[in-house]
């Protein structure tokens, strides 16, 4: 670290966003201060579902499982109009291994990654408020105030605001969030629920002037979401209140009891035009808020959040150019615009009160939810596998010709070519794939092999081609004598024969999975960024298109 810095960045705001991004940071060898103004984490669920791409994260920092075992599982939502089910959305088909919706209170999500905060050795600042930022070229001078009203300069090379809709950081920078209100107030009630039907779905409800939505938590509680007018006031409904409501929308077999937390809310559609000014980031709510339909706020925001801290710490250990961090801007920015979309578009429909309206949405959404096509979609657009940066300047892919494969490979490049143009594209999010290893049998996961804070470059030998891998293993050399400490080279090969080779750890796929998986017919290359997705992609392997792209990134 420069001497001239108390830290290399001050991540202020401790909620499920501001702690990702402190713990990524440690992950990738950064020191960092977290603070926060609360004098405690929340006690409070808030935030309740994580989504398949978000356990993906959560996986590669080695806590998923234990967080999976500590939540309820949801794989499906089913919606009611007139007591009728109009539409079911089934998450048994995500493109990932968490097909489902992990139902768990943010207090939950905040525990879990608190404690591994401290695991890495960080702990957060409470009572610990930002009063104020000065930024220059050098550097970030920030004002803290701590309870008892004692204040200190603290002077970071970054500072990132993760500290919700009512930022101190974005009105720092003047940043203007643009945006509206809904006209819908909101009520919220986390209680426990005598229910007839399965814990193992959402459920929404929508009558003729309100609507209900039910999040199953586990073990008799649910989330309960209902909407009221402006005109009926602010206060939190009453339990008998919410029962009324239930009776009303879902029938007379259901009944609430023994209420945890009843609030009421507003909500609004809202984003920032630049996610940085300067030194200074926003991530999350700081940058983006958005209706809880889907349930996608909080897992964007720790997207961001994932997404930034692998790129300040290759700047900060100097590995990186520094204009590698506009593409934070030009990655999470269209992501979060299309979550506003979507959800403004869910909220809308859901909330309808034109009668022509809802009689046309419950007339078609039956006949649309039932179409394979709308079913894959909707589960990728919640789940969040669906976010992709192809149109990063960070990522790029090298591909040769239809007649330049057939002419090189006969009649099986026409199946080679066609495989790898329907695999991941270079800013994708790279598939996970379970094989079995040769000789014991046991099961592994691409994900774990690439588990880490580096770079991946797999090497794929191709189903059909021959065991001369010199070509590849040259690249593998090159790649790991040039960026030893941030490329992990991988060969992986369709047959069992080959032994390891220095430069280059060795995966036999003769099953040929991971192989299908990345429509690797024949030779070619992938290089995975450390947040999980495809940097770059080539076939045939081409070195120099790779070192290219490397180039964009390193030194």
């Amino acid at each position: 670290m420069n001497r001239k810095y108390d830290t290399p960045v001050l991540v202020v705001g401790a909620g499920p966003v501001g702690l990702m991004l402190a713990c990524e940071l440690v992950r990738h060898g950064v020191e960092c201060r977290i603070i926060d103004k609360a004098p405690a984490p929340t006690d409070k669920s808030k935030a309740l579902g994580i989504h398949a791409r978000t356990l993906e994260i959560f996986d590669n920092a080695g806590i998923a499982d234990e967080m999976i075992a500590a939540g309820h599982k949801a794989h499906g939502m089913s919606a009611f109009s007139g007591g009728k089910r109009i539409a079911h959305i089934s998450l048994d088909q995500i493109p990932s291994r968490y097909q489902f919706v992990l139902m768990l209170p943010q207090s939950e999500t905040e525990r879990f990654l608190g404690m591994h905060l401290a695991s890495l050795g960080l702990q957060v600042e409470r009572n610990v408020e930002l009063a104020g930022f000065t930024q220059d070229a050098d550097g970030v001078t920030s004002t803290l105030k701590a309870a008892d009203g004692r204040e200190e300069q603290c002077h970071s090379a970054w500072i990132a605001g993760c500290d919700g809709a009512h930022s101190t950081v974005r009105h720092t920078l003047g940043l203007e969030f643009e945006g509206e209100q809904y006209e819908e107030s909101f009520w919220l009630a986390d209680l426990l629920l005598d229910f007839r039907e399965a814990d193992d779905e959402l459920y929404a409800y929508a009558g003729d002037e309100e609507m209900v939505v039910l999040f199953p938590m586990g073990h008799q509680r649910w989330r309960i979401i209902g909407t009221r007018s402006l005109a009926d006031g602010t206060a939190p409904p009453t339990l008998a209140e919410a029962q009324a409501s239930l009776d009303k929308l879902v029938g007379h077999g259901v009944k609430a009891h023994d209420p945890i937390w009843l609030a009421h809310f507003i909500i609004s559609r809202r984003r920032v035009k630049q996610y940085n000014v300067g030194r200074a980031f926003l991530c999350g709510d700081a940058a983006h808020i958005h209706s809880p339909a889907g349930g996608q706020g909080m897992n964007t925001g720790l997207q961001d959040a994932h997404n930034l801290a692998w790129k300040l710490a290759l700047v900060i250990s100097k590995s990186a150019k520094p204009d590698m961090l506009a593409t934070y801007q030009a990655e999470r920015h269209p992501v979060a615009t299309e979550v506003l979309k979507e959800t403004d578009m869910l909220t809308r429909v859901v909330t309808l009160r034109s009668p022509i309206a809802k009689a046309v949405r419950d007339r078609l959404a039956p006949i649309f939810s039932a179409l394979e096509v709308v079913q894959d979609r909707a589960s990728r657009a919640l789940s969040e596998t669906v976010v992709n940066y192809r149109q990063s300047p960070l990522v790029s892919e090298h591909r040769s010709g239809l007649v330049e494969s057939v002419t090189r490979a006969g009649a099986s490049g026409v199946g080679a070519w066609y495989d790898f143009a329907h695999g991941p594209a270079a800013g994708d999010r790279a598939p996970d794939v379970e094989y079995a290893l040769v000789n014991s049998g046991e099961v592994r996961r691409l994900n774990e092999v690439m588990r880490g804070p580096n770079f991946n470059l797999l090497l794929f030998s191709g189903i059909d081609s021959n065991s001369d891998y010199r070509d590849l293993f040259a690249i593998a050399e090159t790649v790991s004598t040039r960026y030893p400490d941030h490329v992990t080279a991988h060969l992986i090969v369709a047959a069992d024969a080959e032994t390891a080779r220095p430069h280059v750890n060795l995966i036999r796929d003769v099953s040929h999975l991971i192989h299908r998986a990345y429509g690797a017919g024949a030779r070619c290359i992938y290089l995975i960024r450390p947040d999980g997705y495809v940097g770059f992609r080539a076939q045939p392997p081409d070195q120099e298109s790779l070192l290219a792209n490397l180039d964009k990134i390193f030194k």
